[in-house]
Parts: structure tokens; sequence; C-alpha cells
């Protein structure tokens, strides 16, 4: 239920109003830095000890060829996390063939002398995550060929899903615990930073794996967003997860750790304490 996931079933759903568009027409790609990967260009080969470099499509021209032949058909390539490529030299010339496909380019190495366009039953989905600050780098010639979806945690569909995946237990806590987390996320950084649904989506879970999950995957996660700001970790987890030795808290000081990984049932006691606590009033500097 993540954003690749999410990526198919809304093309599946906005195409033919199902999800049972056929899988060979959706490829997914983790984008490569270089747009010969994309589109196509020269690659080095080898033949009877000779080095020679013989043109070859790249993976979104062979769709555009296969959609072209069967227009009837939609096509989609699936991109995942699209910011964290060079865009620029991914892109090149299909800047201008994305957003006019009446119009044809030229691209080199690939079809000299040739106009070629994009098909109009291709479309492109990427993914991208809010919280990579490399989502910045998006420019707004990339921006303006794409309609934008945001899609933020949704507790109504983790409950729905540990209520047939996990137990009535589970399904009370776990839209709670993370909703809380997220809202003082929210208050300290920004909603950008917010924890997502799919980290508590796993078969069968528990108390035991939901503390593995707590101490091994949200935790970490939340040392890197509050480095070297204990007190912000500590308003967002809790007294149960976070302390302030008392001989510090002696001197004044304002030193915190966390507690190490605990047993199933001090673990719930902690959880209790993290959806209980109130904490400083920090705010988003």
């Amino acid at each position: 239920m993540g954003l690749l996931h999410y990526a198919f079933f809304f093309v599946c759903t906005l195409l033919h109003g199902d999800v049972a568009l056929p899988q060979a027409a959706v490829p997914a790609i983790s984008i490569a830095q270089q747009g010969y990967f994309f589109v196509g260009g020269k690659y080095r080969q080898t033949k009877d000890g000779q080095v020679m470099f013989a043109p070859s499509d790249g993976v979104f021209k062979q769709l555009c060829d296969r959609a072209r032949s069967d227009p009837n058909r939609p096509y989609v390539m699936t991109v995942d996390e699209i910011n964290r490529g060079n865009i620029p030299k991914i892109f090149g010339e299909l800047l201008f063939a994305l957003e006019y496909r009446n119009k044809g380019i030229r691209l080199p190495y690939v079809s000299p002398g040739d106009e070629w366009k994009i098909p109009g039953n291709i479309y492109l989905i990427g993914t991208m995550n809010t919280a990579d600050r490399s989502i910045a780098l998006i420019d707004v010639a990339l921006r303006r060929r794409f309609y934008f979806i945001e899609m933020r945690p949704d507790y109504e569909l983790l409950e729905e899903w540990l209520r047939k995946h996990a137990s009535e237990d589970m399904a009370n806590i776990v839209p709670r615990l993370l909703g809380t987390m997220n809202a003082r996320i929210t208050r300290l950084i920004d909603r950008d930073h917010e924890i997502g649904h799919t980290y508590f989506m796993k078969e069968g879970i528990g108390w035991p794996i939901l503390r593995k999950v707590m101490y091994h995957e949200i935790i970490p996660l939340l040392q890197e967003y509050f480095y070297n700001e204990p007190q912000r970790l500590m308003t967002v987890l809790g007294p149960g997860f976070v302390i302030e030795p008392k001989e510090e808290a002696d001197l004044g000081g304002a030193f915190y750790e966390l507690i190490p990984n605990r047993e199933v049932s001090e673990f719930k006691d902690a959880v209790g304490q993290l959806m209980s606590h109130i904490g400083p009033s920090y705010v988003t500097p």
C-alpha cells in the first residue's frame, strides 16, 4: 500500500474503472542517472575482439513503440522515486514531446532523420517522497507537464487492513499510535515528514512485531529527523521511550537517552505513555 502500489491502483482505476490492467502493460522501473537507459543511445559492445558502439532503444522508447502498434490499449510506465534521477539528462528532448504529443522530435542515435512522437495512449507516472530534499530540484518545466496528487498517511485504510490481517487490538491501537506521532511531527517539523502507514502493514502484526517496527524502523527514522534535538524526540515518543537521567536533571542539564528495547509488557506501557504524553509546545522554527 505504498506509493508504487497506489500508482498501479490509480492507473488501473483511472483507465479501466477496476484493477484489471494487464501487468505486461505497466512496467515499473527505478530510474537511472543516464538518459540513454530511458530513451536510447549507443551502447558499448565487443564483437570478435573489437570494441564497437551500436544504437539501442531505451525502455521508454520500447514501450512507446509497442503502444504505437496497439493504439486501442493504454500503456503505462511507472517511475519510482522519479526525483532521484538527473532529470535533464534523463528526459532531455522528451520534455517537449511529453507536452506536445502531436509534434515530433528527433532523438540522437535513436531516430536519425525521422521525427518521433510519444503516442497518445502512453501514460507516465512518477512517485516521489516529499520528505526527500531532492524534491526541491524538480523544476517548473517538469512540474507543469505532470498532474500532482498528494498521498498522505491513510489511517482508515490502515485500520481496515489491520482488522483483516491482524487483530482487533492492533486495529484499535496502531492507527491512534501513528496519528499521535504524526500530529507531533507535523507540529515540530512539517507534514511532509509524517510517517507512512505502510510501516505498520505487516502480515500478522501483533505486539512483538509492533515492538520491532518501533525500535528498528520508526525510532531510527525519528532519530534522523531530530538529530541532536533530544527534547523534541521525547516530545514525539514520550517518557516511555526517551528519558532524562535524574542526575542530569538535578544539574539543570537537558541530556536525554533512549530506553533500550524492552519486553512486550513494558513496551505496551511505553506505547500507552506515548499516546497520553503532553510534551513541551515546541513549534517549527
